[in-house]
């Protein structure tokens, strides 16, 4: 079969990571508009424990929701979901978009970009939550790293001023990820960390975890940073009330 370069058909990657009993809920919304091309992950959550009791969380385990959309309708789905998930209230989620450069199914392309109620005059419902949306950019960084090791990227990565990652397993496939004993091939596990920070922090952040946990460390790490464009949520609280939780926590 041929494969085409379908770059001038605008498509996003759409992420939306929340607690984990919304993961359905949020998969059966979309669904419900139209737009159903999404998976289900589980993971868990990394914001410090005294930020997780001060804002009244204590489980951290997440769902992490995966699609492909149109890309002209973004602003509305991310809008659906700020309403679905009252994202104007701390900690109840993030959902945020990447551009995807490059398709090759055209079946399926033209089945993505014509799916969705967004063009039947729905009036862009939940446009009002997307006061949210931050006009500066980000980018969604990814570490992979031994199984074990994911809580010294995430220090690596609060020192250098990041405030929260999700954590998620993943298993190496590739000859030079694989070992024999006594004639049994065994695969090492990973842990795969996802931090969404600003570009400006970017760099930081990246050379502080490859410092504690890149290749040359016992970690033997890889991380690498990718574009985003729209972020809506209440992942990004306001420092001085973290600070301000941290304060509290530390005082007890």
């Amino acid at each position: 079969m041929k494969i085409e370069d379908q770059r001038y058909k605008p498509l996003k990657f759409l992420v939306s990571i929340v607690d984990m009993e919304k993961g359905e809920d949020i998969a059966s919304m979309l669904n419900s508009h139209g737009y159903d091309i999404h998976y289900i992950s589980i993971a868990q959550g990394t914001a410090p424990t005294v930020i997780r009791s001060y804002w009244g969380f204590a489980d951290t385990e997440k769902s992490i929701l995966w699609g492909i959309i149109p890309g002209d309708a973004d602003d509305y789905i991310l809008g659906l979901l700020a309403e679905e998930l009252n994202l104007s209230k701390a900690n109840t989620g993030v959902a945020f978009t990447m551009p995807i450069r490059s398709f090759t199914e055209p079946a399926l392309l033209k089945y993505i970009l014509e799916s969705g109620d967004m063009k039947e005059g729905t009036n862009n419902e939940g446009e009002e939550e997307m006061e949210e949306k931050e006009i500066v950019t980000y980018s969604l960084l990814m570490a992979i790293v031994k199984k074990g090791f994911a809580d010294d990227v995430m220090d690596a990565a609060r020192e250098a001023g990041a405030r929260g990652g999700t954590i998620f397993r993943a298993r190496g496939t590739g000859d030079h990820e694989t070992a024999s004993f006594l004639g049994v091939t065994i695969e090492p596990e990973k842990d795969v960390i996802i931090i969404l920070a600003k570009r400006g922090s970017r760099t930081a952040i990246m050379r502080s975890i490859y410092e504690k946990a890149g290749l040359h460390t016992e970690g033997n790490g890889l991380v690498f940073a990718l574009p985003v464009e729209r972020v809506v949520g209440s992942f990004n609280l306001n420092k001085d009330i973290i600070k301000e939780a941290e304060e509290s926590g530390n005082s007890k």
